[in-house]
C-alpha cells in the first residue's frame, strides 16, 4: 500500500485525508499475506516513487483535480512497468536518506526527444 499526496478534492474531501492529516489516494497491490512478498510489493512501491518523483512524498502533492490526478497516477505505472518490460534500469537512490534537497535533474544533460515525450505527456493530462 502507497499513499500518494494530492490536492484536497472539493467534493467528499474529508475522504482522502490519510492518517498522517493530509490528503492522499491510497494505492494498493494484490499479493498474497506472506512477509517476502510484502517486503517485495513494498520495495516496489519505493522503485515507483524513486522513478516518478511527482509520486514521491518529497515531491509535494500532484497540482492536478482528483480526475486527472488519478489519470497521472495510472500513466506511472503503466511506465513504470513499460520501464520493466523494456530492461530500463532502476534508480539508483538510497530510499532511506531524505531528498528534499536533491534536484534530480540538475546534472543530466539535454535531451530534445526525451523533452519531447514529457511534453506529449503533459498536453494528455491538461
Amino acid at each position: 500500500m502507497a499513499h500518494i499526496k494530492i490536492l484536497a478534492p472539493s467534493k467528499n474531501e474529508q475522504s482522502y485525508v490519510c492518517r498522517k492529516g493530509s490528503h492522499a489516494i491510497n494505492v494498493q497491490a494484490l499479493a498474497d499475506s506472506s512477509l517476502r512478498t510484502r517486503v517485495v510489493v513494498e520495495r516496489a512501491f519505493g522503485v515507483l516513487k524513486s522513478r516518478f518523483r511527482c509520486l514521491h512524498p518529497t515531491g509535494g502533492v500532484l497540482p492536478f483535480v482528483l480526475p486527472k490526478s488519478l489519470k497521472a497516477i495510472v500513466a506511472c505505472f503503466k511506465l513504470h512497468n513499460k520501464c520493466i518490460n523494456d530492461g530500463v534500469p532502476n534508480p539508483d537512490i538510497d530510499y532511506e536518506e531524505d531528498v528534499h534537497d536533491i534536484n534530480v535533474m540538475a546534472d543530466l544533460p539535454p535531451n530534445p526527444a526525451k523533452h519531447k515525450i514529457r511534453q506529449r505527456l503533459v498536453q494528455r493530462f491538461q
